[in-house]
């Protein structure tokens, strides 16, 4: 009787000791996901490795990997039916197979939020009938939109210790940056006129490394320089992004790379080191 009181009292404490842990647990990991893992469909412990890219762009092949619903497969099948009777003007930089085939689970996941629940209960014919008539080519350029990942590149500013600030650089004025390095890349003018960017295309497959160089002229004088802010969106594609900045003879390297990674718009910043990065200065 004894020993069955104490396996209870110890099952019990173990048990309470797991409801602690996981919230620990939950913490720790959610402090190096991103934002599309914590507040996605799928809720994981761990987060996603990294799965590097050597070429861009590319075609997201996780990012409708997790959907599910009823009657996926076949679904799916009706759908690329459908995309390969389509006159829809597919990239020509991406792989045809892998888009159809992503865009077809992506437009399945779409189709779920669209069709009531009792459409997915229907016969083949009337479910066919039902896609086809919701599948246009707006909503499959929305898809494949999503489902793209490349490099942009917009504004490049800088600004001085007065306060002053230049634009550098444009993605309008993309022709004006040398491609260079080791890598096959080439830098073009996309977007629309009221928002253009500039999309970086390369391979790696041949080399392990691409320059952007340019020379600018500031309005302040270059010794008054205190920081440079890029405005990029990455392509998740986990390329080390590292700037060398010359001025009045002295060549500057950043004190550590930035990784390709996630595909939102960033803003990136360097500066020289100076009194606000000494650790034992007070925060006010």
């Amino acid at each position: 009787m004894k020993t069955v009181r104490n396996f209870v009292i110890y099952l019990r404490l173990i048990g309470g000791s797991l409801v602690f842990i996981w919230s620990f647990l939950w913490m720790a990991a959610t402090s190096v996901k991103f934002d599309r893992e914590m507040f996605g469909d799928t809720l994981r412990l761990l987060p996603q490795r990294p799965l590097p890219q050597p070429r861009s762009p590319y075609v997201d092949e996780r990012l409708f990997a997790d959907v599910r619903g009823p009657r996926l497969a076949e679904a799916v099948a009706m759908i690329e039916q459908r995309l390969a009777a389509t006159a829809y003007l597919w990239p020509n930089d991406l792989e045809r197979a892998t888009l159809v085939r992503e865009t077809a689970r992506g437009l399945y996941a779409r189709l779920l939020s669209i069709l009531p629940a009792e459409v997915w209960k229907e016969p083949p014919a009337g479910l066919r009938e039902k896609i086809d008539a919701r599948i246009d080519p707006a909503i499959i350029g929305d898809v494949v939109a999503q489902l793209r990942r490349v490099f942009y590149v917009g504004e490049l500013r800088a600004s001085s210790y007065d306060l002053k600030e230049d634009l550098l650089s444009t993605p309008a004025q993309a022709g004006a940056w040398q491609v260079g390095g080791t890598a096959a890349a080439k830098l073009e003018l996309a977007g629309t006129p009221q928002d253009p960017h500039a999309e970086l295309h390369y391979d790696f497959s041949r080399g392990d490394t691409i320059t952007l160089s340019q020379t600018f002229t500031t309005t302040f004088p270059l010794e008054r320089l205190h920081r440079l802010q890029w405005s990029l969106r990455y392509d998740d594609a986990w390329h080390a992004l590292t700037l060398f900045v010359e001025k009045n003879g002295q060549r500057y390297r950043a004190a550590r790379a930035l990784e390709s990674s996630d595909f939102e718009w960033v803003t990136d910043f360097w500066q020289e080191p100076g009194p606000d990065d000494r650790p034992t200065k007070i925060k006010t």
